[in-house]
């Protein structure tokens, strides 16, 4: 028996349905299979522009930035004027690190679609990556104006304003962060503090991300505004012995235990909307925490650094390699303790030329053992982690070693912070590049020595 071959109608029909059928595992979460069915369709007719989209989709997700980048040029060869498609080649270019690239094709895109939502905000996400912040602002107010209701837009907005330093608009933009995924909202049922007098009640202040943000906006608990009542502090179990006491917390309770009884509430990251903080009234003084008086016998002699090089792993560009910072030891007279705890502590046994690093992890159980440790040094130097906040706000000297695309509060273009008057900022100039900031870092470490032997 013989069969006549699909007439061109049918056989589209049947890639069609083959198209349906790949979409519906994709969405499915069956990647494999929607891979299988796509690239048996790319067989038969290869400038099948849907399944070369569905496939640069895939390869995205799986982040296989350059498959991705093949598939959308192959799509934008059968599908030419498809929006969503030069939004996804100039996006997977972005994200494969081909930037001027990506932002051709997106300068592209926007001039064909200037509304167009995905192009506008993965544009703007480009642009802050090149550090373009003033344009990214721009277009991400663009996506606001489409969208009220991005949440991600409005995050992304908050970030950008307060980065360049406007405040004024950065603070509310930034209270979206509790529309976002995995935000906590504390203590449902009592009423959020609106800034006004407390005429004798109850505040809970409660910490909502890291524990360097905690210790960064606990300074506005000294805020007069506080004063005519009583603030009860939440915060995590990790800082709870070092902020028990500390002026103008009456009460420290941790996130482990249940909510205690207040009146009103409020996050100590809204604290400086609610405040009306600008750039200008920053509540800078220092120290705002005092340490604790417990000490361990540290050997004498020699100019003291406690050193922290690991980042939380959230964000791995903060973090240095310690490899980098070996040719630290090489400094006559200085004296470098290890100060990181987590993961990177391990590496001390383990990185070549690290032997000159004294490890003290073992003698930190939490917040308050480092607290006590950073007064026996001459120096803290850190990448962007909590120990940064904590030697700025017990007003010790700290060097901050900063990626290029660097957290919103160190702003642009210093090498000093508002938020902390003994810092002193290290900048990457280049992503990803530690070597020039550990240059940079050893050269000012010479020099500081050179002061501290005068003095000495």
């Amino acid at each position: 028996m013989s069969f006549d071959p699909p007439a061109p109608a049918d056989e589209a029909l049947d890639q069609d349905a083959a198209y349906v059928q790949a979409r519906r595992r994709y969405e499915a979460g069956d990647l494999r299979e929607a891979a299988r069915i796509c690239h048996a369709l790319v067989d038969r007719a290869p400038l099948h522009g849907p399944a070369l989209k569905l496939l640069g989709a895939m390869a995205h997700r799986s982040q296989r930035y350059g498959l991705a980048v093949d598939f959308f040029r192959q799509a934008l060869i059968a599908l030419p004027a498809d929006a969503a498609a030069r939004s996804n080649f100039a996006t997977s270019l972005k994200d494969w690190g081909r930037l001027d690239a990506a932002q051709a094709q997106f300068r592209v895109l926007l001039a064909e679609q200037p509304d167009l939502l995905a192009g506008c905000y993965n544009f703007a996400n480009l642009l802050q990556h090149l550090h373009r912040f003033d344009e990214a602002i721009t277009l991400y107010k663009r996506v606001v104006a489409l969208d009220p209701d991005c949440v991600d837009a409005h995050w992304n907005l908050a970030l950008n304003l307060l980065r360049v330093g406007r405040f004024a608009e950065g603070w509310g933009e930034y209270e979206w962060r509790w529309r976002r995924p995995g935000t906590p909202v504390e203590h449902r049922g009592v009423p959020a503090w609106d800034g006004g007098p407390l005429n004798g009640r109850t505040l809970l202040l409660v910490c909502e991300q890291g524990l360097g943000d905690t210790l960064q906006f606990l300074r506005y608990a000294q805020s007069q505004a506080l004063s005519g009542g009583s603030v009860a502090l939440r915060c995590q179990a990790e800082l709870a012995s070092l902020l028990e006491g500390q002026p103008g917390i009456d009460r420290v309770t941790t996130t482990r235990d249940p909510p205690p009884p207040c009146d009103v509430q409020a996050s100590l990251m809204s604290l400086p909307g609610l405040l009306g903080s600008r750039l200008d009234t920053i509540l800078a003084a220092v120290p705002y925490l005092r340490a604790p008086k417990r000490r361990v016998a540290l050997p004498d002699g020699g100019f003291r650094v406690g050193l922290v090089w690991g980042s939380s792993p959230t964000d791995p560009s903060r973090s240095c390699p310690l490899s980098a910072l070996t040719r630290l030891g090489g400094i006559p007279g200085l004296r470098v303790f290890s100060l990181q705890k987590g993961p990177h502590a391990d590496l001390l046994s383990t990185t070549p030329g690290a032997g000159f690093i004294t490890d003290l992890s073992a003698e930190i159980a939490d917040m308050a053992d480092t607290a006590a440790l950073m007064q026996d040094m001459d120096l803290v130097v850190t990448v962007d982690t909590s120990v940064a906040h904590l030697a700025g706000a017990l007003g010790r000297p700290v060097w901050i070693l900063l990626p290029h695309l660097a957290d919103w509060r160190w702003l642009l273009d210093r090498d000093d912070s508002p938020w902390y008057p003994t810092a002193r900022l290290f900048r990457q100039t280049t992503a990803g590049d530690w070597g020039n900031v550990v240059e940079r870092l050893e050269k000012a470490l010479l020099q500081r020595l050179q002061t501290w032997r005068r003095g000495s």
